[in-house]
């Protein structure tokens, strides 16, 4: 679409459609009010731009640490999730030390069980809290659960059936848990005692290794390996357009804080990122938006 930078031409753009301009600034004003910022440009303030799509901006050192704070945590983080006051975390740390540790927003280290009794040596990946109980998936897709204090409670499940050995994130939504198979870009539906529902969709061929996937309320997220990106999937299985790029690299799973995304990698870096307007430095509406391109966001 061509839009003119003089004038009122262009009238029929709506907000957040992408346009091609060759400009280098950062915002661009037309003389008719509209608003267009550029690709991987970021107004944090979202009261500026009631009506535009909203992603996420990572917030940078401040709130980035390491999940191994005294050489505490793990040698290679797999899990994450947040109940409401720590986040909880999963991995291994070698010599059949497969664990859950809690940390606090500051990356201090609260609590740490050990689950080899459950599971066998560096197989540990995913974890999810349903509101009471953590649940563990070791990368067969067998499920464990366990108390906060670190007491299995005899009970398991398993997702092998439609996971075999790639089972990488596992995800409560409330009423159901959802099971991440990285290879195959899938994720597939299980009841709250672990019978599978036969409902199951895949990712975009575009977003490829998904090791990580939160449920934000409404829709999942997941994080992908394969381009460092986040991007966002309705229930049904339909991408929404939106996504953001994130600054954790090797990526092993994306968790939910109130309104707030993060991050943990399989180097132990852990990043926030809060809720933004702007261009998505990746795909929004099925388009690139990033070097000329610009979003109408007023």
């Amino acid at each position: 679409m061509a839009i003119k930078l003089g004038g009122g031409g262009g009238s029929a753009s709506q907000i957040n459609e992408i346009v091609y301009l060759n400009n280098g600034v950062s915002t661009v004003t037309l003389d008719d009010g509209r608003v267009y910022l550029k690709g991987g440009v970021y107004e944090t303030t979202l009261s500026t731009y009631p009506d535009a799509v909203t992603t996420f901006v990572n917030t940078g050192t401040a709130d980035s640490w390491t999940m191994d704070s005294g050489g505490l945590g793990f040698w290679k983080p797999e899990g994450m999730t947040h109940d409401g006051t720590v986040f909880w975390a999963t991995g291994y740390k070698g010599n059949n030390r497969d664990s859950v540790r809690s940390f606090n927003t500051a990356g201090v280290q609260q609590s740490v069980f050990l689950i080899n009794g459950q599971m066998s040596d560096d197989t540990a990946r995913g974890i999810a809290w349903d509101g009471s109980y953590l649940w563990v998936i070791d990368k067969d897709g067998a499920v464990f659960k366990y108390t906060t204090s670190g007491t299995y409670q005899n009970v398991t499940w398993s997702a092998n059936a439609q996971t075999g050995a790639y089972a990488s994130s596992i995800e409560w939504d409330g009423s159901h848990f959802w099971v991440l198979n990285r290879n195959n870009r899938t994720i597939y539906k299980y009841s709250s005692s672990g019978v599978y529902q036969n409902v199951f969709f895949k990712l975009d061929s575009a977003f490829y290794y998904p090791e990580g996937v939160t449920w934000d309320g409404t829709n999942f997220w997941f994080a992908c390996d394969g381009q460092d990106i986040a991007v966002e999937y309705t229930p049904s299985g339909t991408f929404t357009g939106r996504s953001f790029a994130l600054a954790t690299t090797v990526v092993s799973d994306i968790a939910l804080k109130g309104v707030d995304l993060w991050t943990v990698g399989e180097y132990k870096a852990v990043n926030r990122y809060v809720p933004a307007i702007g261009v998505t430095e990746y795909y929004l509406n099925g388009q690139q938006g990033q070097g000329n391109n610009y979003v109408r966001v007023k």
